[in-house]
């Protein structure tokens, strides 16, 4: 009987040992062939563009922020959303510049809503998309990947009750807005004539609409200001927005 007994708890302790083995492969699997990721190192990432042999290391990180910043704010779009309820402050990315340079893991750390995470998001997802490279950081004199935090700043800017314009004096408040002839029936009217498609190829589908901001002039005559392509459509879009517009 002591004889069974000794051999059923060999056995449990050789399960025992078994399971924790098991147990600790399975806690290891996941981190093996994951490269280490880190936040902070010797030299951090740098967009690229700052590479001149004569710049300080100063130099070329602060013309590497100069250049990330005009990047994200030539290709960010206020959304809509944030727009008609107002919305500003700062969405907060999170992103990894690999040992290679190239963009991954992008994620959003804060949100403002209205849309404007995503858009803050779709913008750095464009450089992973479009093959950016930033110089990689550096630990020990060795490339490596390191985590960034970019903070993206949305503004709603109230105009005061005029601004200038080149030789144009532009007000936003006035006692009668300037109309199409013949009312809003008539604009729209117009423009379900003359708004034309553009030729696109089979089988693709392109839903959206595109911004106009006019310059009505008292002479009647129209200049477009600014064009607020929200739904990225393309070029083809955009022109055939500007061109009737200056018809008008």
């Amino acid at each position: 009987m002591q004889s069974k007994t000794n051999h059923l708890d060999m056995e449990k302790s050789f399960l025992q040992k078994i399971s924790l083995i098991f147990g600790l492969m399975v806690l290891l699997l996941p981190a093996y062939g994951q490269e280490e990721v880190f936040d902070i190192v010797e030299k951090m990432p740098r967009f690229p563009g700052c590479e001149d042999a004569e710049m300080t290391e100063e130099e070329r990180n602060t013309c590497s922020q100069q250049n990330l910043l005009a990047f994200v704010y030539d290709q960010v779009a206020y959304p809509q959303e944030a727009l008609e309820q107002e919305i500003s402050g700062t969405v907060v990315l999170s992103f990894v510049v690999k040992k290679d340079g190239s963009i991954s893991n992008p994620v959003i750390l804060k949100d403002i809503g209205g849309g404007c995470g995503p858009e803050a998001l779709r913008v750095i997802q464009m450089m992973a998309d479009n093959g950016i490279k930033w110089i990689p950081g550096e630990k020990n004199g060795q490339p490596v990947n390191v985590k960034m935090n970019l903070p993206v700043r949305f503004k709603v800017e109230k105009p005061g009750d005029y601004q200038m314009i080149g030789w144009d004096t532009l007000y936003s408040k006035f006692d009668t807005p300037p109309t199409f002839k013949g009312g809003n029936d008539a604009l729209e009217a117009y423009l379900d004539k003359n708004i034309e498609m553009p030729a696109i190829p089979a089988d693709t589908c392109f839903i959206g609409y595109i911004d106009v901001s006019l310059l009505v002039r008292t002479n009647g005559e129209v200049k477009v200001l600014n064009i607020s392509n929200y739904s990225n459509l393309p070029f083809e879009y955009v022109f055939e927005s500007i061109y009737k517009s200056h018809q008008m």
